[in-house]
């Protein structure tokens, strides 16, 4: 048969990225609030870049100077005025020019920062006129068409799903409305302390609303699979772990000791411990012992 489960988790964006300054300098201009939607290759803040353009255009000086004296020196050293060795000297002098231009250039470019994608502003951390150093977060943007959910499910449950499986999700911030999801992933690690595992639930469409940090339900679909299951009040536990009282062949109650899986309403599936035909207790246990006859009350037992 087709089991519904139903598990409960957080949503996140797949798409989130923090922003960080690469070179250190005063906010000359910032245009963007927390909330604001902006477009990939946007710009969100330009930092002062007085100094760095004054080293690039000392650098980019020196960088034409020394082609002319490698041009001056190439014609002389066909002249034999020069040795191979000035000459040499000279073109390695070339090309640390450039390196220098280039490493101006692109600090150049770090003064400009722009969105990474497409999103919504989440987090601001700079005003006007403050002065970020190297490394400082700025700004973080998510994208909220990327909605997802990280939900942990049994180990016994994880076999019977598959990565692109449908799912079922409503979010209580938004009502009742039910929303199409699928999975996304399945991490291939069962943690050994919980025999959990963990797999990802994206909303395919999230709807208007729909933002990160709002608490969902997402109900699966597992594939078809024949289990053995018992009503869950049939179930005992103590220090010993789980068991059941199963019924002989001459209705005296025996104690079977048992392992259970997922919960499926009021049933519960049992791994471990039953065959199938065997008369199980569901109810009557406050006298009933291991080795004690009792009464059937109907056949289903």
């Amino acid at each position: 048969m087709r089991l519904s489960h139903s598990r409960t988790g957080t949503l996140r964006a797949k798409n989130t990225v923090k922003i960080y300054s690469q070179e250190e300098g005063l906010v000359r201009n910032l245009s963007i609030e927390t909330g604001d939607i902006v477009s990939a290759g946007d710009i969100l803040i330009l930092l002062d870049d007085t100094l760095i353009k004054v080293q690039l255009d000392r650098a980019t000086a020196q960088r034409k100077q020394l082609e002319n004296d490698v041009r001056r020196l190439r014609k002389l050293r066909q002249k034999k005025i020069v040795s191979d060795d000035e000459y040499t000297r000279a073109l390695t002098n070339l090309e640390v020019a450039r390196a220098d231009e280039l490493t101006f250039r692109t600090r150049s470019g770090y003064t400009k920062i722009l969105s990474p994608l497409a999103g919504v502003v989440t987090a601001r951390h700079v005003e006007v006129g403050n002065l970020v150093q190297r490394y400082d977060h700025l700004l973080t943007v998510s994208d909220p068409s990327t909605l997802f959910t990280e939900l942990q499910v049994s180990e016994l449950l994880i076999p019977r799903l598959q990565t692109g499986d449908t799912a079922i999700i409503s979010i209580d911030a938004l009502g009742e409305q039910t929303y199409s999801g699928r999975i996304l992933r399945i991490y291939p690690e069962i943690n050994p302390q919980t025999r959990r595992g963990t797999i990802e639930v994206a909303i395919i469409k999230p709807p208007s609303g729909a933002m990160a940090g709002q608490f969902c339900r997402v109900s699966l679909s597992a594939s078809e699979t024949t289990i053995q299951a018992i009503d869950f009040s049939a179930v005992q536990r103590d220090q010993d772990g789980e068991y059941v009282f199963i019924l002989d062949t001459e209705n005296i109650a025996r104690r079977t000791g048992i392992s259970t899986g997922s919960r499926f309403d009021e049933r519960i599936e049992v791994v471990e411990g039953l065959q199938d035909g065997q008369f199980v207790v569901t109810r009557g246990f406050s006298d009933l012992s291991d080795g004690k006859k009792v009464v059937p009350v109907n056949e289903n037992l």
